[in-house]
């Protein structure tokens, strides 16, 4: 649920019934506060920061139930990115505050126009020449159904091209529709009429009539019925249809319904006032809960209540059980006009009225609204919610419609209808049809407006540049993306959605040309480690986008690849690219800026262990100690990564063969090593041939060294022969 006024997390938490959401999203500035005391106390040990269980415990006091045991854990881990077990406050308020701007600058990214207003189109044919009273869909038909003021009726298809036109009307021939409902699970059509008349129709069945056989009429009625909403079974908890509606006295009335094929058996008029013999068809109760009359009247599955509101100052909306008469009540100084219930967020209503404010409420608070939006210069007349986005639609008399991001309080998106219509120039119906994800609206015709990427016939792209890599991290489930625009996007596998954003390097550093072009977790999956095309080489809580450190390179050139080392209990970074070395790194220094341990080739091997003539484009790393190079070239390269020698040359050039050969012919007869021939002279090319199957054979060239060098050689050779 929404939380108290002062409270900015209310726009963008999550679902709480998502294992991989961003639990952190629950916590207002009074759990900060709790949570600031409870670090003091929680802190047995004294050393300023809470291990695990510490931390567990803290959570779990303030926040009870909200949070599992499993949330508590991966928020943990998500805080704790250096993997040294403990998480002290400093560290706490970095990544909820990082963690914050980052999710609000994302929204902010992707708040655009919603809709396009520029391909709204109207329906063809004109069927109605009054005012349209509803407006619905219906799913066995796969199409929608519209009703006028009149009682015409029409069936549309999908493109909103009229499939059947049928009437339907009251005893009285001069009484007008005031509201209709389809009951879904009944497949028939109920209609109110001004002359205090409920009506029960079958429009899929009897196709073939234009005007509409009436199954059964229910009058008179003591109030005048003004809005309906049908309650199917399965949304309810008692098991049975029922039918809501609102008269112009402030009762609301509740209504329950026969089965399906019980109305062949029912007298086609019925009294409500004597429904003596009938109480297994029909129950009828009401309650006064205006002063005034009822604007709208809607069931809440989620709060197990029903919802009326009213123009009434008093009584603006009320909340109450269908089988008790407890009440919730709130009082706006001009009433509600309009109303609807978002589910996202732990659900909030929303409502509207003639002093042109959105509200958001708590429905456990109605006090005072969490949130009020500001925008519109007319009575709001319709509001509607999209739950897939998390969006409000507004509509105000003057046809002025607004779309709200719930998430950031702010308004993504204001257009208005100028298009002048017969009567009385209203929009009188608006819906919005989650099946085609665009907007309805009704006059005596209806418009159709499309939401952008569905009048592009476009899937949503995740990335605005060419995606460098993906990874998909298997401790906090989640894919982790990055483009060559420097942008990195964090996923939720679970469902779809993108928790986070941020940018590489930080936009504070003001760096150009900053393109992305690998990236890797470390061991443990908790920090991400980025490569880019100008050699900038950084550590990052992925979760937050905190830059941890950064690695120093004396070049700017691209960073091709990466790759994390673990060797005992050492870590290290190595990273490679067009400057043709292998950079390594000491992981477990706990600077901001880490320079090189040591790089590949090594020095001290001199000419016997030469690098890479060209860009290196990637490598890979096997236990126990064996780091496996290729350039562009062709040529690959087996290291021993803890003494820097190179093993062994693969490659398919001849040359290289040719070259490495005399190589290393010279250098086993200066060190006394012998082997056939030297570099010219009778039996060099013997010699040379024989050399040049030396980098291929596992022995032959490191037992040409001495010492101890000769027998750290071997064993690297030993070992790679071994992984391999």
């Amino acid at each position: 649920m929404p939380v108290d006024a002062g409270d900015s997390s209310a726009a963008g938490g999550g679902d709480g019934q998502d294992m991989a959401m961003d639990v952190n999203k629950q916590m207002n500035l009074h759990h900060f506060e709790q949570l600031m005391q409870i670090f003091k106390e929680a802190d047995e040990d004294g050393s300023g920061s809470l291990d695990m269980d510490e931390f567990r415990e803290a959570f779990g006091s303030i926040l009870g139930n909200n949070l599992s045991y499993d949330q508590m854990t991966m928020l943990f881990m998500k805080i704790d990115a250096n993997s040294d077990g403990t998480v002290d406050w400093d560290e706490f308020c970095t990544y909820m505050v990082l963690e914050k701007k980052g999710s609000y600058d994302m929204l902010e990214k992707q708040a655009r126009n919603v809709f396009a207003p520029h391909l709204r189109r109207s329906s063809h044919g004109l069927p109605h020449k009054d005012v349209l009273k509803r407006l619905f869909y219906v799913p066995k038909e796969k199409k929608y159904l519209s009703l006028s003021q009149d009682g015409i009726a029409c069936l549309w298809k999908q493109n909103f091209k009229p499939h059947r036109v049928f009437g339907v009307q009251s005893t009285l021939a001069s009484a007008w529709v005031t509201d209709a409902e389809y009951l879904q699970g009944m497949q028939k059509l109920v209609v109110a009429f001004d002359d205090r008349q409920i009506s029960f129709y079958d429009p899929v069945t009897n196709e073939s009539q234009v005007e509409q056989r009436c199954l059964l009429q229910m009058k008179p009625f003591d109030n005048v019925p003004l809005c309906m909403s049908y309650v199917p079974a399965q949304d309810n908890s008692y098991h049975t249809d029922f039918l809501l509606f609102g008269d112009d006295r402030g009762y609301v009335n509740v209504m329950t319904l026969p089965g399906r094929n019980a109305f062949s058996s029912l007298p086609p008029v019925l009294n409500p006032q004597r429904l003596a013999g009938f109480e297994d068809q029909f129950t009828l109760t009401k309650r006064c809960v205006h002063n005034n009359w009822v604007s709208k009247v809607t069931y809440l599955p989620a709060l197990k209540a029903y919802a009326s509101c009213s123009a009434s100052k008093e009584r603006s909306l009320v909340i109450g059980d269908v089988d008790s008469k407890h009440e919730r009540v709130l009082s706006v100084h001009r009433g509600v006009d309009a109303f609807d219930y978002c589910h996202r967020h732990s659900g909030f209503l929303v409502t509207g009225g003639a002093d042109h404010i959105v509200r958001l409420w708590n429905p456990y608070i109605l006090s005072k609204p969490a949130t009020l939006l500001h925008g519109h210069s007319a009575a709001i007349s319709h509001i509607v919610a999209n739950n897939d986005d998390s969006h409000i639609i507004s509509l105000s008399v003057d046809k002025m419609v607004k779309v709200w991001d719930v998430r950031m309080h702010k308004c993504l998106q204001t257009f208005t209808d100028k298009t002048h219509r017969r009567q009385d120039d209203n929009i009188h119906v608006v819906y919005f049809d989650t099946k085609e994800h665009r907007l309805l609206t009704g006059s005596t015709v209806i418009d159709i407006w499309p939401m952008h990427n569905t009048a592009k016939k476009l899937t949503a792209k995740s990335h605005n540049h060419s995606i460098a890599c993906a990874l998909y991290n298997v401790n906090f489930h989640q894919v982790v993306s990055g483009c060559t625009g420097g942008m990195i996007n964090v996923w939720d596998v679970a469902t779809g959605c993108q928790m986070f954003q941020y940018t590489t390097p930080a936009p504070e550093e003001k760096v150009k040309e900053s393109e992305l072009s690998t990236m890797m977790f470390d061991q443990i999956g908790r920090r991400l480690i980025t490569g880019t095309w100008n050699g900038l080489i950084k550590v990052w809580n992925f979760n937050n986008g905190q830059c941890l450190k950064s690695m120093v390179k004396d070049d700017d050139l691209p960073v091709t690849d990466l790759a994390y080392v673990e060797i005992g209990a050492n870590s290290y970074i190595a990273a490679v690219g067009w400057n043709k070395k292998v950079m390594i790194y000491d992981d477990c220094d706990e600077a901001n800026e880490v320079y090189p341990l040591r790089e590949l080739p090594d020095k001290k091997w001199g000419a016997a262990s030469r690098g890479h003539r060209a860009d290196i484009l990637s490598m890979a790393f096997c236990v126990p100690n064996v780091l496996a190079t290729a350039a562009a070239d062709g040529e690959i390269i087996v290291w021993n990564f803890e003494s820097g020698f190179a093993k062994h040359y693969l490659s398919t050039n001849p040359d290289i063969f040719r070259n490495l050969a005399i190589r290393s012919a010279t250098l086993m007869r200066l060190r006394g090593g012998g082997g056939g021939g030297g570099v010219g002279g009778a039996g060099s090319r013997h010699g040379s041939a024989m050399a040049a199957k030396a980098p291929l054979q596992r022995t032959r060239q490191p037992r040409a060294l001495r010492g101890h060098r000769a027998k750290e050689a071997a064993d690297a050779a030993d070992a790679t022969t071994a992984a391999t």
